[in-house]
């Protein structure tokens, strides 16, 4: 049977729905972002109680399986889409909205030249989101380059945002990003850096969380 993205959200959202007589959806959710995060890096444990409790679990762990195969079946920034559905209401997270992927594309191709290595071989992109444009970009650039070895291997990617859940979900859906070109392309997809940090774009005050890769 084809996977059906939209039956998936679907599911997604049910899921979510059971956190909302126990806790505040806008609560729970940024701490489930959070909490994805730690699990694959490690860094940035949630201090909140509920990450304990057995009625977060049950919600948390399918809803990442659900999110795993949106992302590895190609969706950009399906974190950006639960935000967006139930954290309106939360004035924290009114700059989530995902970008359409016709207008990364488009954005990509008029900063790039529509092709090749980006100038100076780094993609820059402040106030990125949940995914921003530069997913989309790196997704475009691993085809346009799929005929070296390593098509990602010379970029350096550097991406800020305010916000600390924006910055823990870019790192999660970059790594899926990554595993599902992979899996697809059957190239390398490690790129030759890798800079996510939580800055006020306009002042330049650096937030706590920051996450910092390089190929070995």
């Amino acid at each position: 049977m084809p996977f059906n993205v939209n039956q998936t959200y679907n599911q997604a959202f049910r899921l979510i729905e059971q956190w909302r007589y126990r806790y505040s959806i806008t609560r729970a959710l940024p701490v489930f972002i959070k909490y994805w995060a730690n699990l694959h890096s490690g860094l940035y444990a949630p201090a909140d109680e509920m990450i304990n409790e057995s009625k977060f679990t049950e919600v948390a762990m399918p809803l990442t399986h659900l999110l795993q195969q949106l992302m590895m079946h190609g969706e950009t920034d399906p974190l950006a889409r639960l935000l967006t559905e139930f954290c309106q209401g939360d004035s924290k997270h009114l700059a989530f909205f995902p970008t359409p992927s016709e207008v990364s594309h488009l954005i990509h191709a008029l900063t790039n030249g529509g092709r090749g290595i980006p100038v100076a071989n780094r993609i820059y992109e402040p106030a990125c989101g949940t995914a921003g444009i530069s997913l989309e970009s790196i997704e475009k650039l691993y085809f346009d380059n799929h005929n070296l070895d390593r098509p990602l291997g010379q970029i350096s990617l550097v991406v800020e945002d305010i916000a600390e859940t924006a910055i823990h979900s870019y790192f999660i859906q970059l790594l899926h990003k990554l595993q599902y070109l992979e899996r697809v392309g059957q190239k390398s997809s490690v790129l030759k850096s890798v800079t996510i940090s939580q800055v006020d774009v306009i002042s330049r005050k650096a937030g706590s969380v920051h996450y910092v890769l390089e190929a070995p």
